[in-house]
C-alpha cells in the first residue's frame, strides 16, 4: 500500500538532521510514510555535537559544548532519547544513564581572553531559577516576550558583574592520581583540541520550567553504527 507521505529523504546526519528524522518517526510514522532515510557524508553522525573515542578510550570532541538553560526544544528533544534508551534498565553499567548525568549545571563557568601575550582568565556567573528545562508536554513556547527580555538582561548584567569584580581565577584541568596516564597521550591527528575522560560530563547553565517525568516512547535509538571503511 503507497502511504500518503511518500519516502522521506534527509539529506545530512547532522542535529537538524537527526531531530528530524526523530520526530517523523513518532509512533505511527509508517501509516504516513514508506520510509525515512539519513543520508550522511562518511559514517559518523551527529554534526557538531558528534564525538569519538581516541586514545585510553576518551572523548574526542570538535571543542566545549555549553548549553543555555534557554533551550527548551533542545533539553525536550534530549530527554526524550535517555527516556527512550532507559538506560538504568537496558544498560546499568553505562557511567551516564540519565540526561541529569549528561548534563550537569554550571553557575560559575572558568572563562579566559587572550589580552596581548597572555591571558586574563576569570569565573563568570550564571544565576539560577529553580526550573528545569524540557519538561514533557511542552510547546517550547511558555514563555513570554516580557519574560524572555528579563531573564536575557539578568545574564547580561550578572556576566558585566563578573567581569567587574572577579579577581583573576587560576584555572586548572587536572586529572586525579588514578586517573593520570604513565606517560602524555600521543596527539590523534585530525582530533578535536577538547577532550574529557569517558564518562565525564559536559556543563550547561540552568533552565527556566519545571514539572514531571518523561517516559518510552517507542524504540527508534536500537541502531548499530557502521564503522569506517
Amino acid at each position: 500500500m503507497r502511504r500518503p507521505g511518500g519516502k522521506v529523504a534527509i539529506l545530512g546526519g547532522g542535529m537538524a538532521g537527526l531531530s528530524t528524522a526523530w520526530r517523523l518517526s513518532e509512533p505511527g510514522w509508517r501509516d504516513r510514510f514508506e520510509s525515512i532515510t539519513v543520508y550522511q557524508r562518511g559514517w559518523r553522525l551527529g554534526g557538531k555535537g558528534a564525538s569519538s573515542r581516541g586514545v585510553n578510550d576518551r572523548i574526542e570532541e570538535h571543542g566545549l559544548h555549553v548549553w543555555l538553560g534557554s533551550y527548551e526544544n533542545a533539553f525536550a528533544l534530549l530527554r526524550e532519547c535517555y527516556a527512550e534508551l532507559d538506560r538504568p534498565a537496558t544498560d546499568p553499567s553505562s557511567p551516564i544513564r540519565t540526561w541529569q548525568e549528561a548534563i550537569v549545571p554550571a553557575d560559575n563557568p572558568g572563562l579566559a581572553e587572550q589580552w596581548g601575550t597572555g591571558w586574563l582568565t576569570w569565573l563568570g556567573t550564571h544565576p539560577r531559577n529553580g526550573m528545569t528545562p524540557g519538561e514533557p508536554g511542552g510547546t517550547g513556547q511558555e514563555i513570554t516576550v516580557v519574560e524572555f527580555v528579563q531573564r536575557a538582561v539578568q545574564l547580561v548584567v550578572a556576566f558585566a558583574d563578573s567581569l567587574r569584580d572577579a579577581a583573576p581565577a587560576d584555572l586548572q584541568l587536572t586529572a586525579t592520581a588514578e586517573q593520570a596516564p604513565a606517560a602524555p597521550p600521543p596527539v590523534v591527528r585530525g582530533s578535536a583540541g577538547h577532550r574529557r575522560p569517558a564518562g565525564t560530563r559536559r556543563s550547561a547553565g540552568q533552565g527556566h520550567r519545571t514539572g514531571g517525568g518523561c517516559g518510552p516512547r517507542g524504540h527508534r535509538l536500537r541502531g548499530t553504527p557502521r564503522p569506517p571503511a
